[in-house]
């Protein structure tokens, strides 16, 4: 063994100026198993090249199959802030981490080093951004929601990871943390806001899941998100694309409020609509003849 640690570390020697000849050894070094010689072929990459962060993803991948997660989240840190696309690979590949931990111990050691870079680097949105991802698959939205707001106003984002974490927490029955960041950006953006409309259909559908949530449904909570309703359609024509709201509303008319006949006026008004796509109509009148 002495023997072969010492071809080996010659092997390296030999080529220490020669960046392709030390890829090849590196590649050989990590099909047969020998992670750290692949490393310190990087490394000496780095070292002749300038490049302190050269092959991270490479020495990233050999560090993980070998075991030493502690080193290749360094390596993947400095690999991440590369490429604008990297972040969303990232994830992925911790997510796969996650998945497979028992102890915990990946999920803490992820904790700190993000926490650490995002520290070190403020002004790489990257780290804010897995920040962001890792409390959101913590499931921890309250913390979530005000990454999410120092993101979007540190990076100028237009609400994006606002609107993004809103979605993620109605998704997860963490309506008021949902609500809650709906409205902040119905009140920090106006009507020309590309989020402005979706957060506010977003708010409505949201506040009606968390009515249906509870039981029995508070009738006060109903008549109040039926007059929202009211309010929105007075100022949104229907179409296509809002036809799940207008449904919401019946349903609040016919089941909460028990006022079918208002159910049924506002079929056939949307019926008769020509807007309306005949996929849509059909719906309509689906939900016509149930009342009937």
């Amino acid at each position: 063994m002495g023997k072969a640690k010492k071809q080996y570390e010659n092997s390296i020697r030999q080529n220490e100026n020669n960046i392709q000849a030390l890829k090849e050894l590196a590649a050989s070094f990590s099909a047969f198993g020998h992670a750290d010689y692949a490393i310190m072929c990087y490394e000496q990459i780095r070292n002749t090249s300038g490049n302190p962060y050269a092959h991270a993803l490479e020495a990233a991948q050999i560090l993980t199959r070998s075991g030493q997660y502690d080193k290749a989240l360094w390596e993947y840190l400095q690999w991440v802030k590369q490429g604008k696309d990297n972040t969303v690979s990232l994830e992925n590949i911790l997510t796969s981490w996650l998945s497979d931990d028992p102890e915990r111990k990946k999920r803490n050691l992820i904790e700190k080093g993000l926490m650490t870079f995002a520290y070190k680097e403020p002004d790489q949105p990257c780290y804010a951004n897995l920040l962001l991802w890792f409390s959101m698959q913590e499931g921890n939205f309250s913390e979530a929601l005000k990454q999410a707001i120092a993101i979007d106003k540190r990076y100028n984002e237009q609400g994006k990871p606002v609107y993004q974490l809103a979605n993620v927490a109605a998704e997860n029955e963490a309506f008021d943390v949902a609500l809650e960041a709906y409205r902040h950006l119905l009140r920090h953006y106006n009507e020309f806001s590309p989020y402005h409309d979706a957060a506010l259909v977003g708010s409505l559908q949201t506040q009606y899941r968390k009515i249906n949530s509870t039981y029995p449904p508070k009738t006060s909570e109903i008549r109040r998100l039926s007059n929202e309703l009211d309010t929105f359609f007075k100022s949104h024509p229907l179409r296509d694309d809002n036809l799940s709201l207008y449904l919401t509303h019946v349903q609040l008319e016919a089941n909460g409020l028990k006022n079918p006949e208002k159910a049924k006026r506002m079929l056939q008004e949307a019926i008769a609509m020509p807007p309306l796509s005949v996929r849509s109509k059909a719906m309509c009148k689906i939900q016509l003849g149930d009342l009937y």
